[in-house]
């Protein structure tokens, strides 16, 4: 029984199959020919579109992974340095221009942290937003 319901099903799709086959197969051969010339055409396009997007998407993976390299290092050189270590700078790096921003206790801090990051290879720029923080007296 079961067998006569999966016939029933495949019967339909191959009358289908085949009807769209035939208008195909019944052109001349001029035509396919024309045919051919533009599948092979229109597959070297693709070819060269999907080239293109990966080399795109390795190109800006290469870039992201750079970046948080450069990040990483210059995080590490400040932890490294107890000038300003204790102070609270956000780092972010993108295409080599590297940003640091947040508070440090003192001018001579953010002049140091500027300094770790321009030293750090593959760095193109550094934009410094770094603001010396007030000590509220009592």
């Amino acid at each position: 029984m079961e067998s006569r319901n999966r016939l029933r099903a495949i019967v339909p799709a191959l009358a289908l199959a085949i009807s769209l086959a035939v208008p195909v197969s019944a052109q001349d051969s001029s035509s396919g020919a024309q045919n051919e010339s533009a599948a092979e055409s229109g597959g070297q396009h693709a070819g060269a579109g999907a080239e293109q997007w990966a080399s795109g998407v390795y190109d800006s993976t290469k870039t992201a992974v750079n970046d948080s390299l450069i990040t990483l290092k210059i995080k590490v050189g400040i932890l490294k340095e107890k000038a300003v270590a204790g102070d609270d700078i956000h780092v972010s790096t993108q295409n080599g221009v590297v940003t640091l921003a947040g508070s440090v206790h003192s001018a001579l801090a953010m002049t140091q942290a500027e300094q770790i990051a321009r030293s750090t290879g593959g760095v193109r720029d550094v934009t410094n937003k770094l603001g010396v923080a007030t000590q509220a007296t009592d």
